[in-house]
């Protein structure tokens, strides 16, 4: 196999590698409360909230990001929310600690549920790796530019979902928004995975070129033979 043929999929390893390590960190006033690799948005990860005390209602928003208000006037555990977890929805729950608090107290944390997006462009970082040992250079080029494409567009979503979830969950509480300032700061592994999902696409595009290239110059040699080895019809 061409060296220009394992750059996709050698592009698209580093993309994986890049899932454990960082992908953001939630940020308050500059303190960082929370730091997400991107293997933790595909399987989840229990938060410790011991220093989120004393900043109420609004940062237990924050842990589920991605809720209506009318889900936030109920205890439905079905919903599937970017950052998600149990909570109560007494008018007490300010100033009160409620029987999930202290379950959540006991197990040290909340839940952050798996990120349907994260495990997409996961997924679709194997599926390149796959598709760059396909026999048929076309199909191969076909299918990897658009696996490549899927997997940038994937993570794409999944910054823009989560700043926004941040905006709509701080837009309700402006008071609060002004003395607490909180930030999604994307990390460098996750532009460095963003990037190598274009990159990859690119690879594959110049590794098709190249086929194509080869396969003409194939051609253009096989009729050369053929005309010099064809017999020359003898003058009467």
């Amino acid at each position: 196999m061409k060296l220009l043929h394992l750059a996709s999929p050698s592009t698209l390893v580093i993309v994986i590698v890049c899932f454990f390590f960082t992908f953001t960190d939630l940020k308050c006033n500059d303190k960082k409360l929370i730091s997400l690799k991107g293997i933790d948005l595909i399987t989840g990860k229990k938060i410790d909230t011991k220093d989120f005390t004393g900043m109420g209602k609004e940062m237990k928003d924050l842990m589920n990001l991605g809720k209506d208000n009318a889900d936030e006037d109920s205890s439905n555990e079905s919903d599937e929310d970017l950052l998600a977890d149990e909570e109560s929805t007494s008018d007490e729950s300010e100033t009160t600690p409620t029987a999930t608090e202290n379950a959540d107290a006991k197990k040290g944390g909340k839940d952050i549920k798996p990120n349907p997006l994260a495990i997409a462009a996961l997924a679709f970082a194997i599926a390149g790796i796959v598709v760059a040992f396909a026999t048929k250079f076309k199909t191969r080029a076909i299918a990897g530019i658009s696996i490549s494409l899927l997997g940038a567009l994937a993570l794409l979503i999944l910054k823009v979902t989560i700043e926004k979830s941040l905006d709509d969950k701080l837009g309700d509480s402006n008071e609060f928004a002004m003395l607490m300032s909180f930030t999604f700061e994307f990390q460098p592994a996750f532009y460095v995975a963003l990037i190598g999902f274009a990159i990859a696409a690119l690879f594959f595009l110049l590794a098709y070129k190249d086929d194509l290239s080869e396969q003409k110059n194939a051609a253009t040699q096989q009729q050369y033979m053929v005309e010099v080895e064809e017999p020359q019809t003898p003058l009467s």
